[in-house]
C-alpha cells in the first residue's frame, strides 16, 4: 500500500500560498518604508480636504480587485522582469527630485511609479497584465496640483452658473447672471469653488472606473462610460444649483447658506450621478457596437 500523506494542520500556510504572501509582504514593507512621508501627507490631505475624501476608498477598491485576481497572479507569475527594475529606478529618481523641490505631487506620482515597478519586477509582466486595473486605479487617489486644480475650478464655476441660468430662464424664473453669481428678485446665489462641480467629477471618475471595468462592454465603450462621469457630474451639479435656487425663491433664502443643506445637496448630486452612470452602462449594453462578441 502507498503511504498516506498527512493532511496539513488547520491554520497552516501552504507553500503555494507562501509564494504569493511573501512577495506581497516584501512589496508592502519596502513601499511603506521608502515612502512613509508621502503616504502620511496623502492621508492628511484625504482627512482635511473634502475634494479628496474619496481617496480612502480607492486603495480599498484596488485591494478588492487584487484579491479577486489572486489566482491569476499565482498561476501567471514568471521570473523577474527587468523592465520593472527600470520603472523602480525612474520612480526613485522622481522621488529624489520631488523631495529636493518639496513637490508633493511629484513625490506621490513617483511613489505609485515605484510601486508599479516593484510589482512588475517581482511578479513579471504575464502576471501584471491580470492586475493592471487595480494597480493603475490607484492614480485616482492622488490629489491634483493646486495650480491645475484652481485653473479648472473657475471655468467649471462659470459653466455651472451659465447652465443653471439657462435652465432657470427656460422655466420662466427671473434670473440675472453676472460672472458666477446668479441674481434673483429676493437673493443672490454665488457659485463658489466648492460648488464648481470638480469634487463631483473626481468622485464620479473614481466610481465609474470600477463600474466600467466590471462591465461586459467593449474596451472603447468602457472608456466612454468612464469619461462620461465628467459631463454627468457637471449636469448633476447644475441640477444642484437649480434646486438651491428654488429653495431660496420659494423657501427661506437663509437655508441656502446652511451647511446641512449643502451636505444634503452634495449627497443628492452623488447619488444622481451614480444612477446616471449605471443607467448609461445599461443603455450601452443594449447597443450592438458596444457589446463584446461572444
Amino acid at each position: 500500500m502507498a503511504p498516506v500523506k498527512p493532511f496539513p494542520a488547520r491554520g497552516t500556510i501552504h507553500y503555494s500560498q507562501l509564494k504569493i504572501i511573501a512577495p506581497v509582504l516584501f512589496i508592502a514593507t519596502l513601499f511603506v518604508y521608502t515612502f512613509y512621508a508621502p503616504l502620511r501627507e496623502l492621508y492628511r490631505d484625504w482627512t482635511i480636504d473634502p475634494n479628496y475624501s474619496h481617496g480612502f476608498l480607492v486603495p480599498i477598491i484596488s485591494a478588492y480587485f487584487l484579491w479577486h485576481r489572486r489566482n491569476e497572479l499565482k498561476l501567471n507569475r514568471s521570473s523577474f522582469s527587468w523592465i520593472g527594475l527600470l520603472v523602480m529606478v525612474l520612480g526613485m529618481a522622481g522621488a529624489i527630485i520631488g523631495s529636493a523641490a518639496a513637490e508633493w505631487f511629484v513625490l506621490r506620482t513617483s511613489m505609485l511609479l515605484f510601486l508599479q515597478g516593484i510589482v512588475l519586477f517581482v511578479f513579471g509582466w504575464p502576471a501584471y497584465k491580470h492586475i493592471w486595473f487595480p494597480m493603475n486605479y490607484l492614480w485616482l487617489m492622488i490629489p491634483l496640483p493646486y495650480v491645475i486644480y484652481y485653473s479648472m475650478t473657475f471655468p467649471l464655476q462659470r459653466l455651472s452658473s451659465y447652465l443653471a441660468y439657462l435652465i432657470l430662464s427656460i422655466m420662466g424664473v427671473p434670473t440675472l447672471l453676472e460672472g458666477n453669481i446668479l441674481h434673483f428678485p429676493n437673493f443672490s446665489l454665488e457659485v463658489i469653488e466648492a460648488c464648481s462641480g470638480l469634487r463631483s467629477i473626481m468622485v464620479l471618475l473614481a466610481l465609474s472606473a470600477p463600474i466600467a471595468y466590471m462591465s461586459s462592454l467593449r474596451l472603447s465603450c468602457k472608456i466612454l462610460l468612464f469619461l462620461s462621469a465628467i459631463p454627468i457630474a457637471i449636469v448633476a451639479n447644475t441640477l444642484r444649483l437649480v434646486i438651491t435656487a428654488f429653495t431660496g425663491l420659494f423657501g427661506n433664502p437663509e437655508y441656502i447658506e446652511d451647511m446641512l443643506m449643502h451636505q444634503g445637496a452634495g449627497i443628492l448630486v452623488f447619488f444622481l450621478g451614480l444612477i446616471l452612470v449605471l443607467s448609461l452602462n445599461h443603455i450601452l449594453l443594449r447597443v450592438p457596437l458596444c457589446r463584446k462578441s461572444s
